[in-house]
């Protein structure tokens, strides 16, 4: 097997790995009644979490399913990809910029940083 194709299935396994994660988190949060915020938070420290060996990309199709998934299962009304208030779209806005932003610090090569680790 050359290195690309073990790249790929290395890259698709963390992928599917990701997408179980957030199913299992999904499945439990609504079977446990949890709200929005709760689940956000969840949904965050899978994605933060996620992010060092997945890579941004992976950590952007996960935090865009999980936009889907609050949307879909905790946002007004249950069970459709529509919002009854302006404020749902404000949070889920909110909550990718968070993920992105949160997972994607991993990447910003330590020379852009300034000593004390915090960009310029």
């Amino acid at each position: 097997m050359s290195q690309t194709q073990i790249t790929i299935r290395r890259s698709a396994a963390r992928l599917l790995f990701g997408f179980a994660a957030l199913g299992l988190l999904t499945f439990v949060c609504f079977r446990l009644g949890l709200g929005f915020t709760t689940t956000a938070i969840g949904y965050l420290l899978l994605i933060v979490s996620f992010s060092p060996r997945g890579g941004f990309m992976h950590s952007m199709v996960l935090s865009i399913l999980a936009v889907g998934c609050l949307n879909y299962f905790f946002t007004e009304p249950i069970f459709f990809f529509r919002m009854r208030h302006y404020g749902d779209v404000a949070e889920l806005v909110a909550f990718l910029t968070s993920a992105l932003v949160l997972s994607g610090r991993h990447f910003i090569p330590r020379t852009a940083r300034s000593p004390s680790g915090v960009l310029p």
